[in-house]
């Protein structure tokens, strides 16, 4: 790393000991993605905190990936619900989860509003559980910011534009898996933020 190969720039920086410099983060990234392709998203991520912890520092940026068994366990955890393609019904509460990531949301958002046109009205609450499978921080951010206002846009049209659903939600809540778990962030794996 210091001696260029990724590039004068990040090299300055790891060699001044700024390994959780996002510039270098970035390098190290786009050589892992093109370099070992057979990898996992899980492993490649391990493999640049080993990167990162040999430059003396873990990087600040580590993102939680989640697979389809975590977020059955979160979802079984917190609403007793394997999550499904059609959305879970929760035995407990009248609650259908939908599991959502930064790439099908904007699919998996218009299911609840189908369904209830299918239902000829509001049957459950329906709460969509985020997270993103790929991307840095920032990306992450962006994704969580787009679910909201997607969300809220949906739920205003509805109460503003049909009777039956003034001051109803089509979509109750949208909770985002904990991915960002620096200690800067807060953020915990597998609980909702």
């Amino acid at each position: 790393m210091t001696d260029g190969y990724f590039g004068i720039d990040a090299a300055n920086l790891a060699a001044q000991g700024d390994w959780d410099n996002s510039l270098v983060d970035h390098v190290l990234i786009d050589w892992v993605k093109n370099n070992c392709k057979r990898l996992s998203v899980t492993k490649r991520e391990e493999m640049l905190d080993q990167i990162h912890s040999r430059g003396g520092d873990l990087r600040k940026s580590k993102i939680k990936r989640y697979t389809k068994d975590a977020i059955s366990r979160v979802t079984m955890s917190e609403y007793g619900v394997v999550p499904k393609r059609g959305g879970a019904k929760s035995p407990d509460a009248n609650n259908t989860i939908w599991t959502a990531t930064g790439d099908d949301f904007h699919a998996i958002v218009l299911r609840p509003v189908m369904r209830i046109f299918e239902d000829g009205g509001k049957n459950s609450n329906h709460i969509i559980v985020h997270h993103c499978r790929k991307g840095d921080i920032d990306h992450i951010d962006k994704k969580r910011k787009s679910a909201e206002k997607m969300v809220n846009t949906i739920n205003n049209w509805f109460s503003n534009n049909i009777p039956a659903f003034k001051n109803v939600k089509v979509i109750e809540d949208v909770k985002f898996l904990g991915q960002k778990l620096a200690k800067e962030y807060g953020e915990k794996e597998s609980e909702f933020v």
